[in-house]
């Protein structure tokens, strides 16, 4: 009869990070970018279902044309003093507008999936298709979030021409090329390049 000298190691274990570190499926949680929500969001898109207006379903489009009022800019009030006026002059009337899907700009991802993945994983059929779904699904989220984003900042007002010009940049490269912006000082006291919001900056912009 023999003995051993060593102890029998512990196996190699396979498990989820999730299943650790995350109290639901991580894929699932995508990252957060408050322009693209707000933009997909029931406010912007209106409660009404419009995205279901232009795109009924069935890969159908279709082009819809909206009326709308105009609104009534701060610089129409006005202060006229003591007396009271109830004469009115201004007529405003509303306007439209057509809005359509392009059918032809469109993000794409694509993962192929062999027999062999299934079998060497130990996850269901099932949990592999849909995680590999989910996943494609972040990064198109991710992508078309960036690119949204990305056209906004384009559409940022230019600066009054009554600031100085030491204190404005112009973009010479990139997506905003010939844009121009405030010159802002930070703390490490070296003028940058930087843009602020309309409502902080709006005396400052045309």
């Amino acid at each position: 009869m023999s003995g051993s000298t060593t102890m029998v190691e512990c196996p190699n274990l396979q498990a989820s990070l999730d299943q650790y570190f995350q109290t639901c499926n991580s894929r699932r949680l995508f990252e957060p970018a408050p322009l693209f929500e707000f933009l997909n969001s029931d406010f912007n898109r209106g409660a009404a279902n419009y995205s279901a207006l232009l795109a009924p379903g069935e890969g159908k489009v279709r082009t819809a044309y909206l009326t709308y009022t105009q609104r009534i800019l701060e610089s129409a009030v006005t202060t006229p003093g003591t007396t009271r006026n109830c004469a009115a002059t201004t007529k405003r009337g509303n306007l439209s507008t057509h809005c359509d899907i392009d059918t032809t700009a469109y993000e794409y991802v694509e993962e192929q999936i062999v027999n062999t993945d299934f079998r060497r994983v130990c996850e269901s059929n099932g949990s592999i298709v849909a995680g590999k779904m989910l996943d494609m699904i972040s990064a198109l989220e991710r992508k078309v979030a960036t690119k949204v984003t990305t056209q906004a900042v384009a559409l940022i007002g230019g600066v009054n021409t009554t600031i100085a010009e030491g204190d404005k940049v112009k973009v010479d490269s990139g997506i905003n090329v010939g844009e121009t912006y405030l010159r802002l000082r930070l703390k490490s006291q070296q003028p940058q390049a930087g843009t602020s919001t309309l409502s902080h900056l709006q005396r400052l912009t045309t």
